[in-house]
Formats: C-alpha cells, structure tokens, sequence
C-alpha cells in the first residue's frame, strides 16, 4: 500500500498577494546562485520594517521603459529590499490537517517516494499566464511564460525533502490588451502593466524551492537559495511559485481514503492563516485525481504522486484596484511532473479496477 505524500501548501502571500503597485522587476541571466539568507516564516505577513540579514538593498533607479516606451515605476530601495528578503526568505512552517469524509470503497494509502541514495529525480515543466478580468472580461494577458526544471526528492527521517529547481523560462505567443478599460472615461493602456508582469517571471531562472516534509507530507520547513542577478523581485510572484508547488505535495490525512474523501490543510497561525480544502474525485490503478480550494485559489492533481508522475492545474486569483475600478488579476499555471528516467511502471494503486 503507497503512502501519499502531498505536494506543497500555500502560503498565505498566495492568497494576499502583494501590492498592485508593483511593476518593476529584475533582468534575467545567468548568474551563480546565493544562499537565502532570512530566517522568516513564509506564511507570515509581509515584514514592514527591515531587519538584521535581508536581503541587500539595490541602488535606486529611474523608471524603465517597456518594449513600446511605457513607463515602468521604479520601486524604492528599501521595499525592494524588504521584497527580496520575503521572496528568498526560509522558515518553519506550521501546517495542520483536519480529515472530513473518509469517501467510498475501494480505498488506498497516497505517498510521495522515499528517495534513496542519491535522491529519487523527475523532469518539471509548466507554464504560467498573468491577466486582468473584470468579470468575464480578459483585458489583456500575457505572453507564456515555458518552465523548465527539475524536482529531487531525498530522505529525511522519518519523511522527506523535495527539492524543485527552476532552470530555465521562455516566453512564447502574443501579448493580448483591450485599449480601453469596460465603462472607463478615458483610455486604460494596460500593456505597461502586463510588460511588468512579464519582466517578473524572467529571474525565476535558476529559482529553488527545498521543502521538508513529515510522513504525512506535512511542510515542516522551507529553504531554497536565488540567483544573484535577483537584485529584487515582488514577493508576489515568488510565492505564487512557492505556492503552486507545494500544491502538489499536498498532505494527507493518515490511514487510507476513497474516492468522495475530504480533508483541509490549515497553513500559519491567527488571522493569516490559510486554509486549502481537498478532495479525492477519482481514484484508478494508475492514478488518482485531487481537486482543491482555497481563498482565491483553485486547481487539481491527477497522476501517480509515489511514481513522480503528476499533471497539475492551479489558478490564484487576486484583486487589482485601478482607476477604472477594481479587477482581478490571474495567474494560471499548467504543467507536469515525468519520472527522469522513463521504462514500464507498475501500477499505482494494485488492487484497484482501471480507471474509468
């Protein structure tokens, strides 16, 4: 019987994403990478006053331009700084789960692999798109933003730590912006806005994500480091990462569940708390199919965790205020977990029917 060792919570930035007047972002390139060096909670509220080992406070600067001379607002030192300090910052993590429904018959253990010597390794790839909405609307989105990466999962203790290592993003297709906001007095031009987004995503190049997991795929602990060309990013965007990739450690309840099970994954402490709740849609000899949800977020697994073998879908929704009014702003990432080394796989829950 495989355990299921979920893939990651949240953090409650996720959600509460940063501020929308945000719109500058760091050069991509190759650089080396620097340890991370804050010791803050990542589900903890954005610091608002510096402190001793943040990350280094870039030079100021004047604004920049996009790629058809749109303004982009610099941002000041200090909040950059405070910015890379949460965007590259470690912690402890407090995650508890609570178990709902047990579901129906048949029933199985869910597990993350162990490992073993050397780490256990899968390819990653996804894609992410940002846009604006105003209800049913698109005002504009987004070229996408191509991931590619990998995840090593190593012993640790009694559990195990999973590692995910952006290595390389391009961006593909076209930009797409209405020239007028729905109902605005005068003309919007968002293209500013959705450059901004864009040069953001460049400098997750080289990003890495360490997570230390319990037997139930708990987050107890989080690390990483970033490259050293990240003189500063939102912590908005790194958390959004940071979030969708411990969606898919997603924790468990113990014991064994059936298709109709349900269980919540509460991440942090007081009002910033975060919770995430799941479901077990569908459950197969070759995988199985988790939905969940939480506060602006929502997004599925399918796949077989215990052989690295995972498609994930996860959309975070946050609000936006603009001159026109407030809209929400989007981000949808889509992607897949591959064994690195392919060859016949045995099935992943024996015992039960094929999937239908």
């Amino acid at each position: 019987m495989i355990r299921f060792l979920p893939l990651l919570c949240l953090c409650s930035a996720l959600a509460c994403s940063g501020s929308p007047r945000e719109e500058g972002g760091a050069g991509a390139g190759e650089a080396p990478k620097k340890p991370m060096a804050s010791t803050l909670d990542p589900m903890a509220p954005a610091p608002v006053t510096a402190e001793k080992g943040a990350a280094a406070t870039p030079s100021r600067k004047g604004p920049e331009k996009g790629a058809i001379g749109e303004e982009i607002p610099s941002i000041d030192p200090e909040i950059a700084g405070l910015m890379g300090q949460q965007a590259t910052g470690a912690g402890v993590v407090h995650e508890r789960i609570r178990s709902g429904s047990k579901g129906t018959a048949p029933f199985a253990g869910f597990s993350w692999p162990a490992g073993g010597k050397g780490g256990q390794r899968a390819r990653l790839v996804m894609t992410l798109t940002t846009s604006h909405r105003q209800g049913a609307i698109t005002l504009g989105s987004t070229r996408k933003a191509q991931m590619a990466g990998e995840v090593v999962v190593t012993p640790a203790g009694r559990g195990r730590t999973v590692e995910f290592r952006i290595l390389k993003v391009d961006m593909s297709g076209k930009m797409f912006q209405l020239r007028q906001l729905p109902g605005a007095s005068s003309p919007v031009d968002l293209r500013a806005m959705l450059i901004a987004r864009e040069k953001e995503v460049a400098p997750l190049a080289g990003l890495a994500r360490t997570f230390t997991c319990d037997g139930s795929g708990r987050v107890l602990r989080t690390g990483g480091s970033a490259p050293a060309s990240m003189e500063w990013i939102t912590g908005e965007i790194t958390q959004v990462i940071e979030g969708v990739l411990r969606r898919l450690i997603l924790p468990v309840p113990d014991g064994t569940l059936g298709v109709g099970a349900s269980w919540s994954v509460t991440s942090g402490k007081g009002p910033g708390a975060l919770r995430v709740d799941y479901a077990l849609a569908s459950l197969g000899r070759d995988g199985a199919k988790v939905t969940f949800r939480g506060k602006g977020l929502t997004g599925r697994l399918t796949g077989c965790p215990s052989r690295l073998a995972l498609r994930f879908s996860v959309t975070v929704s946050t609000p936006l205020s603009t001159p026109s009014g407030t809209v929400s702003r989007v981000r949808e990432v889509r992607g897949q977990l591959s064994p690195a080394v392919a060859g016949p796989q045995a099935a992943c829950f024996p015992g039960i029917s094929p999937s239908k």
